[in-house]
């Protein structure tokens, strides 16, 4: 918690340091990787998508909050949850990829397979809010695009069917659950707010709303791609009169999350958690 948090400006530095010290045995040095992760996380035009890193940290934080509902706390996730590291290391190697820097990315791709039992392919392209549950044995491939809101189980397999030709991976829309070893291949689209049920083998497009269960086709919602969001709005987290995110903690929302493990010293009040009363709490 001292090297991790107490002794860390800005939650980017904090998860960097996280990353860097479960990555360095199978990647690089434990500083290099830690000034690899700092540097791609506090540079603006660092992006998955149309989003800034910083923004989806702090949304993929608060979307895993929401998916454990009261069984973690913002503090325990930052430390212990796989699923979030996992994203957040995916995401900082696709931009490294698409920056040049390739052999870099790989790297991190193959030290988290190692670390983990999980590869993601770091030219997939994941969305805002993207939740992956317990996450073992999940396989991302190249090119794969999953949109905003999703989530994603242990043991999923989602990849393309290989060959030269273009566009050959899934597209996984809005809002879409895909569980626990479900198979999809492909060149097919998954709709908005579809889910895939637990060991379904999908290689044909799914449409908007409708559910898969024993490879067939069982519901479909009349709502079309209506979805119920796992998260929080990126655009609603703040950011400081400079526009930038800085020290601060802005978009994780107290409420009645006192970080149950630790006693608080300094009680927080209903609303933002700085890096300062972070500190003063943990101490």
């Amino acid at each position: 918690l001292c090297k991790a948090i107490l002794r860390q400006r800005s939650l980017e530095d904090s998860v960097a340091v996280i990353l860097a010290e479960n990555l360095s045995s199978w990647c690089a040095p434990v500083g290099s990787l830690t000034c690899v992760f700092k540097k791609t996380f506090s540079d603006p035009s660092s992006c998955e998508g149309e989003t800034s890193l910083r923004r989806h940290l702090r949304s993929d934080l608060v979307a895993v909050r929401k998916w454990t509902g009261t069984s973690s706390t913002y503090l325990q996730i930052l430390m212990f949850s796989k699923g979030f590291h996992i994203i957040q290391a995916h995401r900082v190697a696709h931009v490294l990829w698409h920056k040049g820097h390739c052999w870099m990315a790989l790297q991190i791709q193959d030290a988290v397979n190692k670390r983990y039992a999980i590869d993601i392919h770091p030219t997939a392209l994941l969305g805002r809010r993207v939740v992956m549950g317990h996450g073992t044995g999940v396989t991302i491939g190249e090119a794969v695009k999953i949109g905003d809101d999703c989530t994603v189980l242990h043991g999923v397999t989602l990849i393309g069917t290989g060959g030269y030709e273009l566009n050959k991976s899934p597209r996984i829309g809005r809002g879409v659950r895909v569980e626990a070893n479900a198979v999809v291949v492909g060149n097919i689209s998954i709709g908005d707010g579809a889910k895939i049920s637990h060991g379904s083998v999908v290689e044909s497009d799914i449409p908007a709303g409708a559910t898969v269960a024993a490879n067939e086709l069982i519901q479909s919602s009349p709502k079309g791609n209506a979805y119920s969001a796992v998260g929080v709005c990126a655009e609603g987290i703040p950011l400081d009169a400079e526009g930038k995110i800085g020290t601060s903690i802005k978009s994780i929302s107290c409420g009645e999350d006192y970080f149950a493990m630790y006693p608080i010293a300094v009680p927080p009040t209903k609303g933002s958690v700085t890096i300062s009363w972070l500190h003063k709490a943990l101490r």
